[in-house]
């Protein structure tokens, strides 16, 4: 294990002022008797560090853009069913139109129809009221006759 204090304590009484653990034995070291190859050593332990993080952030950063093209090839899908649906909601609706089109012609036919129809009842109704009075007229007058 490391000396008693840990990161920038004091070992029997003497503060740390590196900011590094002790080796077991508790004297403090100095910055100047660190060797040399350790600071190297320590450097290429950084520096790895620092490669793999920016390994994963790159990763990380390539995934996103992967997941970003697929949701957009997902849209165009989406974009391309939607006109698809759009363009037989059109023919659909050009549809009901001509529908409607030809209901209107067969209603205005047939308000001619009745038109009509109307025009020759009333026409004939001066026609069926002498017919009835003609027709009252013998009965009353036959009644008479007979008696």
């Amino acid at each position: 294990g490391y000396g008693g204090a840990g990161y920038g304590g004091t070992t029997f009484g003497v503060p740390n002022a590196t900011g590094m653990r002790q080796r077991k034995g508790g004297m403090p070291t100095s910055s100047s008797s660190i060797p040399v190859q350790e600071l190297e050593e320590e450097e290429k332990v950084h520096s790895q560090i620092q490669m793999r993080q920016q390994k994963r952030q790159t990763q990380q950063r390539l995934d996103e853009a992967r997941q970003a093209e697929s949701m957009l090839g997902e849209l165009g899908q989406l974009f391309g069913k939607m006109s698809s649906l759009i363009s037989q909601q059109g023919e659909t609706l050009e549809k009901i139109e001509d529908d409607v089109e030809c209901a209107l012609v067969d209603v205005t036919a047939g308000q001619e129809e009745l038109t009509k129809l109307y025009s020759i009842k009333k026409g004939n109704r001066p026609l069926i009221i002498k017919t009835f009075a003609i027709l009252i007229f013998l009965i009353i007058f036959m009644r008479a006759y007979k008696k």
